[in-house]
C-alpha cells in the first residue's frame, strides 16, 4: 500500500506492453511504470535519432543503430538522476542489489571503479548496471561523509524487486 511521500516510501505497479506501434515504428516487450519518470524513456528513445521541434511541439523519430534491439533492464535495483553535474541515487528498490550494498536514496555517487561518476552519461551508467555477475566498486557521499561500497550485480536475467524507497 502506498504511503505518503513525506515518509520517503513509494510503491508502484509495472506494465509490460507486448507490442507498441508509433506510426511506422513497432516494438515488443516494453516495460512501463507508474513512477515518475517513466521507465521506458531513455532506453526506448536511444533506439532512434530524435529531433525536437519546440516551435511546433513535435518530436521526429528516425531509426537509429539500436532500433531492432529489445528493451534492456539494469540489474542494480536503483534509479539515478543527474542533479546539476552530480550523479545521485533517486530511488533504491527493496530486495535489490543496491539495497543489499547499503546504497540509499539521496546518495551522491562520486566514483565508479577508478573513474568519476560524473564522467559517465546516465545511459552509460545504466548500461554498466546491465552486466550480469559483476562487482562494481563505488564511492558514495552521504551527509558529507564518503563511503566505499561494492554493488554486486546478479547472474539471473530477472531480478525480483518488491516495492521501492524514494527520497522526495
Amino acid at each position: 500500500m502506498p504511503q505518503s511521500p513525506c515518509n520517503g516510501r513509494e510503491e508502484s505497479r509495472k506494465l509490460l506492453v507486448k507490442r507498441l506501434k508509433l506510426g511506422d515504428f513497432e516494438h515488443e516487450q516494453l516495460e512501463f511504470s507508474e513512477r515518475r519518470p517513466n521507465a521506458v524513456g531513455l532506453d526506448y528513445l536511444s533506439r532512434f535519432v530524435v529531433t525536437l521541434d519546440f516551435q511546433k511541439n513535435v518530436i521526429y523519430l528516425e531509426r537509429g543503430e539500436r532500433f531492432g534491439e529489445s528493451q534492456r533492464t539494469h540489474k542494480a535495483g536503483l534509479r539515478l538522476a543527474r542533479v546539476a553535474v552530480e550523479t545521485r541515487i533517486e530511488e533504491v528498490f527493496a530486495g535489490g542489489p543496491a539495497k543489499a550494498a547499503g546504497l540509499q536514496a539521496g546518495d551522491r555517487i562520486v566514483q565508479i571503479g577508478n573513474r568519476s561518476a560524473d564522467e559517465f552519461s546516465l545511459l552509460e551508467l545504466y548500461r554498466l548496471f546491465e552486466e550480469e555477475d559483476r562487482h562494481v566498486p563505488l564511492v558514495v557521499e552521504r551527509r558529507g561523509r564518503r563511503h566505499e561500497l561494492k554493488l554486486v550485480l546478479p547472474e539471473q536475467r530477472e531480478a525480483k524487486l518488491e516495492g521501492s524507497t524514494t527520497r522526495k
